[in-house]
C-alpha cells in the first residue's frame, strides 16, 4: 500500500510538471468581450494553434496568417511589396470596407489633391476616408508590436457591429505587420527555443539573454531607424532625440583601410585592402608624425553595411591605429573594437602584432605632438 501510494504520487508530480505554469487566456482578454466575429474567418489561435502570448510568433507563421485573413475577408487585401536580404516577405494590408474597395483609386486621388495648394481648399473632405498607416516591431526583439498586429488585424477584418463598420467606412488602414523580417526571424527562433513550460521571468534566464547579433538588428546587424536631420539647425522635436542619435550608429559594418604592412604593426599583411568591421562611432585624427599612423580608412571606405552621409566624411581617411610613444613604451590606439569577439578573423594579426611589436616601434616614429 504504500509503495502503491508513493507511485501515484510520483505521478501526480510528473503531471505537474509536464502542465505548462500559465494557461492560455481568452481571445477577449485582448479584444472587446462583447464583440461579435464573423465565424468564418479565423481567429489567431485557430489558425496557429496556440493563442497570442503563449508563443512567439514567427515571421512565416505571421505572413501565413495575414494571408489568409485576406482570402476569407473581403475588408482586407494583401500586397507584397518587398523581400528582406534573407528573401523574407514584406507585406502591407489594405484594410475599409468593400465598398472603399471598389474605389481605391478615387481615395488615393482625391488625398493627392490636398498636397496641391489650389485644390486642397475645394477638396471633397467629407467624401474622403482619412488613411492611417500602421507599421509593427522596427526592431525584431521587440515583438510585441508584430504579436500584436495579427489580432490587430483579426478585429478589423471579423468584428461585427456598427462601431467596426463605421470605423471602416470612414477610414483605409495600411497595415503593415512586421518592418523586420529577419530581425524578428531571428529572435523567436532564440526566445521559442529557450522558453521551457514553467515560465522564467528572471531577466538572467537565457530565454531573455539573447546572444549577439540579437534580433534588434537586421540582417546587417544594423539598427533600423534612419530619422537623420537635414540639418543640424533646423528644429527638431525632442522626441526624434533617440532616433536621430540612432541614424548614425554604426551597427557593424565592413570597412577598407590601408595597411603600412612595412610597419612592424603591419607584419604579415601585403598591399591588398584589410576589411575591417566597426560597430562604433569613434573617429581618430591621422597623427603629426606620418610614421604613426600605420592602419586608415580608405578614401571610399564601406563595404558591406550602413554608414551615414555625415559618418562617412568622417570615416574617409581616419586612422584606424596610431602608435604613441609614451616615456620608454608605446600606446597603440585602435579606433574600434577590430577583433570583436573574435570572429572578425581579418585583424587578429593586427591584434597581435600591437601585443608583440609595439615595443620594438622606433621612438621617431611614434613621437606626436599632444
Amino acid at each position: 500500500m504504500r509503495v502503491h501510494r508513493l507511485l501515484t504520487i510520483a505521478l501526480l508530480g510528473l503531471v505537474t510538471l509536464g502542465t505548462p505554469a500559465l494557461g492560455g487566456v481568452s481571445l477577449d482578454y485582448y479584444l472587446p468581450a462583447d464583440t461579435e466575429f464573423d465565424e468564418g474567418i479565423p481567429t489567431p489561435e485557430e489558425f496557429l494553434g496556440y493563442q497570442i502570448g503563449e508563443w512567439h510568433v514567427s515571421h512565416d507563421q505571421l505572413v501565413a496568417y495575414v494571408r489568409e485573413l485576406a482570402r476569407t475577408s473581403d475588408r482586407v487585401r494583401i500586397e507584397e511589396y518587398a523581400r528582406s536580404h534573407e528573401k523574407r516577405p514584406l507585406v502591407v494590408l489594405t484594410i475599409t470596407s468593400p465598398e472603399n474597395h471598389d474605389r481605391l483609386q478615387q481615395i488615393q486621388q482625391q488625398h493627392l489633391t490636398l498636397s496641391d495648394p489650389s485644390a486642397s481648399a475645394t477638396a471633397p473632405l467629407e467624401q474622403m476616408p482619412v488613411v492611417a498607416y500602421m507599421g509593427y516591431s522596427i526592431h525584431g526583439n521587440e515583438a510585441s508590436g508584430s504579436n500584436a498586429a495579427p489580432l490587430v488585424a483579426y478585429w478589423l477584418a471579423a468584428a461585427q457591429g456598427d462601431q467596426v463598420e463605421g470605423l471602416l467606412r470612414d477610414a483605409v488602414i495600411l497595415l503593415d505587420p512586421s518592418y523586420n523580417p529577419d530581425g524578428l526571424s531571428r529572435f523567436t527562433h532564440w526566445a521559442n527555443m529557450h522558453r521551457g513550460r514553467q515560465l522564467v521571468a528572471d531577466p538572467a534566464h537565457r530565454e531573455h539573454t539573447e546572444a549577439w547579433p540579437q534580433g534588434r538588428f537586421n540582417h546587417y546587424w544594423f539598427d533600423l531607424i534612419d530619422a537623420a536631420p537635414d540639418s543640424v539647425f533646423a528644429p527638431r522635436p525632442y522626441a526624434m532625440l533617440d532616433q536621430d542619435r540612432g541614424a548614425q550608429v554604426i551597427g557593424g559594418a565592413i570597412f577598407s583601410t590601408d595597411v603600412d604592412y612595412t610597419h612592424p604593426l603591419g607584419f604579415g599583411y601585403g598591399p591588398d585592402p584589410l576589411p575591417v568591421l566597426r560597430r562604433g562611432g569613434l573617429f581618430f585624427r591621422p597623427a603629426d608624425n606620418p610614421y604613426a599612423t600605420p592602419v586608415r580608412y580608405s578614401a571610399d571606405a564601406l563595404l558591406s553595411g550602413y554608414i551615414s552621409l555625415a559618418n562617412a566624411e568622417l570615416l574617409a581617411g581616419s586612422a584606424g591605429v596610431v602608435v604613441v610613444a609614451v616615456g620608454k613604451g608605446r600606446v597603440v590606439l585602435i579606433a574600434d573594437e577590430l577583433a570583436f569577439r573574435a570572429f572578425w578573423f581579418g585583424t587578429n594579426k593586427l591584434i597581435a602584432n600591437a601585443v608583440f611589436f609595439a615595443p620594438i616601434v622606433d621612438h621617431a616614429a611614434a613621437s606626436i605632438k599632444r
